[in-house]
């Protein structure tokens, strides 16, 4: 979370991580231009790995980054 920033919405609800609307800008300081470059950077991504994401939410007037470790879900591999 940058500093300065709160990691909450005024409803409670979580800042850092991807929500629905969220337009990715970059994973690992390299530019993306769709979610499928962010799906690609993620399966290509080694196992357990943080990746940086940056983001541009409605609402705020500068990107917001964060950190996400992705995860394999059993039910969908």
């Amino acid at each position: 979370v940058a500093k300065g920033f709160p990691v909450s919405g005024p409803q409670g609800e979580p800042l850092v991580g991807l929500r629905p609307g969220d337009v990715p800008l970059s994973v690992d300081g390299e530019p993306i231009e769709s979610f499928k470059d962010l799906n690609l950077a993620v399966a290509m991504s080694a196992k357990g790995r943080p990746l940086s994401v940056v983001v541009r939410r409605e609402g705020f007037d500068q990107p917001l980054a964060f950190t996400v470790t992705p995860r394999v879900e059993p039910a969908t591999g």
